[in-house]
């Protein structure tokens, strides 16, 4: 599931820069600003400008750098990407297109030697400041608070990421359970799937890369695993993010998964609607039937704005999930309807018309 929410990093990078070679002085660096250790990646941003970013090794938090012009000449950015005065951090860099850099790092009357060597061009699409190179120092091994709990009579274990400091904006939440059904063994294993390992191809890591590769700053992560519905068929998983990773805007969403626990395996609830359920096919895909629609909306939660109850009629595409009340339905809303989105739980009752062989076969098997 978290993987559709990371396909807007392919369009974070800076597009313009694409065209032509990359410049001869863009990569990763290490070395020292006076006698303090730091790590450097340094980009063309494809229209005349530069754009960067740096971290003491101390504090492992990054600071945005860019030349507005001349890629000799780099300023600092404060928090929130906000450009210093003029009395604020600048750097002069020489020898740019040889694999040491020196220069001058000031800050009023302040001033330190820079001293830097290149230890990598970039990542595999040449972008420094989105590769492992540099994000490799900041990657902590990774560890958890286990915190017990329980949905009804079914107990699980909270697990809570230890977030390294550097990382303030970083949150990831899951939980893991004993197993006590054939399947729920596989299960705990894909749970545990998407949790950090402390490397620089954990999600949030990646997240974290494409933000600073296009901005030269951190975005953000908050990812939520959690049981959403459980019997002795079907658990049902609840999963929840919301990220910055660099693109026009953030990303928000949630789905849920359904696996079942005799095998082990996730079920794709769109296999349990008959061909009742579905319109005409549009681009390999199917909409949602008007006539079952209108029976979510029958189930919309009263209290919801009615604009979006009349977007959700028009919205063809929805998520399904399970809950104790019966079968959830969700509108795929686009981003800007975000806020628009609720839930309708159609009982078993009334969604039987549309239920196929399948979706009977499990619904025999529930309480």
């Amino acid at each position: 599931m978290i993987a559709r929410f990371l396909a807007p990093l392919a369009l974070v990078l800076p597009g313009a820069a694409q065209a032509g070679e990359p410049e001869q002085w863009q990569g990763v660096y290490e070395g020292t600003i006076g006698r303090y250790p730091v790590t450097v990646c340094l980009q063309s941003w494809g229209d005349s400008s530069s754009r960067g970013a740096y971290y003491y090794h101390s504090q492992l938090k990054p600071i945005r750098i860019e030349a507005p012009a001349a890629p000799t000449r780099w300023f600092e950015y404060g928090e929130g990407g906000s450009r210093p005065t003029s009395g604020g951090a600048h750097w002069s860099l020489k020898s740019l297109g040889s694999d040491t850099l020196t220069g001058t790092w000031r800050a009023g009357r302040r001033a330190l030697p820079i001293t830097l060597s290149r230890v990598s061009e970039g990542d595999a699409d040449g972008w420094p400041c989105s590769s492992p190179a540099f994000q490799a120092r900041r990657v902590a091994p990774s560890a958890f608070e286990h915190t017990p709990d329980a949905l009804g009579t079914f107990a699980f274990t909270r697990q809570t990421y230890r977030t390294p400091a550097h990382f303030a904006d970083v949150a990831v939440e899951s939980f893991t359970f004993a197993p006590t059904r054939p399947g729920d063994a596989a299960i705990v294993r894909a749970l545990e799937h998407g949790l950090p390992r402390g490397t620089v191809d954990d999600d949030f890591i990646q997240c974290i890369a494409g933000a600073l590769g296009s901005l030269g700053t951190d975005g953000y992560w908050e990812q939520t695993t959690s049981p959403a519905y459980v019997d002795e068929a079907f658990l049902a998983v609840s999963d929840n993010l919301g990220s910055f990773c660099g693109g026009a805007h953030p990303n928000f969403g949630s789905s849920q998964r359904v696996f079942d626990r005799e095998t082990g395996a996730e079920i794709k609830l769109e296999s349990w609607l008959s061909e009742a359920a579905w319109g005409e096919t549009e681009f390999d895909s199917k909409p949602l039937a008007p006539a079952l629609r209108e029976l979510a909306l029958r189930h919309w939660p009263g209290e919801s704005d009615p604009e979006c109850r009349e977007a959700a009629r028009d919205q063809s595409y929805w998520q399904f999930g399970l809950s104790a009340g019966g079968f959830n339905l969700t509108p795929d809303f686009p981003h800007v309807l975000t806020a628009c989105e609720e839930t309708a739980t159609v009982s078993w009752e009334d969604l039987a018309p549309y239920l196929s062989a399948d979706g009977k076969a499990a619904r025999s098997r529930m309480p």
